[in-house]
């Protein structure tokens, strides 16, 4: 219900360890209150009740939709460029273009890139680039919410 006002702008945010659990507090404690549970419950069980993931999750997925987004953006656009440059440097990290630059939007840009390194879809990304194929959004959502989900979901299994 407020997630959509807790993480407007995610997308291009360079957020510290600590903001993520200030946010992630925050997160927890409102899927408490939604339920009527005490604050002392423990974390895990007010995300189960609801089938939630933790705030970073959330966030990486918009992230990755980001990505989606500048690549389909019309190839005159500089954002297009800018995201294509991006990945292409990071895959032949040869370029000094992202090391000498250190901008906000540089950072931003090598963030999306870490962030789909992280989920393994930087290859599903590398693939859109070379053959100028981009999934429809649906599938490429579908593609994001099952790396995500299944990355999360391993927090709740039990191991023997």
């Amino acid at each position: 219900i407020s997630l959509p006002k807790l993480i407007y702008g995610c997308e291009i945010w360079n957020i510290s360890e600590k903001s993520l659990a200030k946010l992630e507090e925050c997160h927890m404690q409102i899927a408490k209150v939604i339920q009527g549970l005490p604050k002392n419950t423990s974390n895990p069980a007010s995300y189960a009740l609801l089938g939630l993931n933790p705030i970073e999750s959330y966030i990486d997925s918009r992230r990755l939709l980001f990505v989606w987004g500048l690549i389909n953006l019309p190839h005159d656009s500089i954002y297009n460029k800018l995201v294509i440059k991006c990945f292409n440097e990071n895959r032949f990290p040869l370029e000094t273009f992202l090391e000498s630059k250190v901008t906000p939007s540089v950072q931003s840009l090598k963030m999306l890139h870490k962030t789909a390194v992280h989920y393994g879809l930087h290859t599903d990304i590398y693939e859109m680039l070379d053959t100028g194929i981009v999934p429809r959004k649906f599938h490429w959502k579908l593609i994001v919410r099952k790396k995500v989900d299944d990355r999360f979901s391993s927090h709740w299994e039990i191991t023997s």
